[in-house]
């Protein structure tokens, strides 16, 4: 299965993949409000962030985005598939390691 990052710069008709520095504003305590804007400069995007007005409560981040250039639609974190039988197969062995040998026996449970 590709990596989103994989995805970068290949056209999806006129919208692409493609990393951008988001500006962003924080609040008093550094957390995260809201966006500003997202450039494709990294350096642009710092120097913005540094002459906007309250520069001391804003932020650049590296953000993957879905654009054509006009508008961009931020993509989430990459996640990665998990194997279903081998998630399956732990919570059989957690299970199964609470019971004993006769619990296990009555239940007609393996304990493999």
């Amino acid at each position: 299965m590709p990596n989103l990052v994989d995805l970068i710069g290949k056209p999806l008709n006129d919208f692409k993949v493609v990393r951008m520095t988001e500006v962003y504003r924080t609040d008093c305590d550094g957390r995260f409000e809201k966006s500003v804007g997202c450039l494709m400069n990294e350096v642009e995007a710092r120097a913005y962030a540094t002459g906007l007005s309250d520069s001391a409560y804003t932020g650049t981040r590296s953000v993957l985005v879905l654009t054509d250039g006009k508008e961009a639609y931020f993509l989430g974190d990459e996640a990665l598939v998990a194997d279903i039988s081998a998630v399956l197969d732990s919570i059989r062995k957690k299970a199964l390691s609470k019971l004993t040998a006769e619990e296990i026996q009555v239940l007609g449970l393996s304990s493999v």
